[in-house]
């Protein structure tokens, strides 16, 4: 399975889900790596239990044995510079309106 049709996956999984409000909880990755307590706020309360954000050296081992970047903010937006652009102009076409959502 390709990283693309992952990501068209999911993307299409959420788009179903956002019509049945209340049974999935949309988490802006770029808010969770830079660890925004609004967003672990809200997703404690829909999962109800505590979720807090890992910082420090935690969090930097963490993201070291995992990541595919040098760093949490190079992360984010990474699809708009590793894409392929075919692949990249796809995405934005077909999921521009959903995207701009958040």
């Amino acid at each position: 399975m390709t990283t693309t049709y992952r990501w068209m996956t999911s993307l299409r999984l959420c788009r179903n889900g956002l019509r049945h409000r209340g049974a999935l909880h949309v988490l802006r990755y770029e808010d969770m790596v830079r660890g925004d307590r609004d967003t672990f706020d809200r997703l404690s309360a829909f999962l109800g239990v505590s979720v807090e954000p890992v910082g420090g050296t935690t969090s930097e081992k963490t993201f070291g044995q995992h990541a595919t970047s040098e760093s949490p903010s190079m992360s984010v937006g990474r699809w708009r510079r590793d894409l392929p652009e075919e692949l990249r102009v796809q995405s934005t076409r077909e999921w521009r309106s959903f995207l701009e959502r958040f």
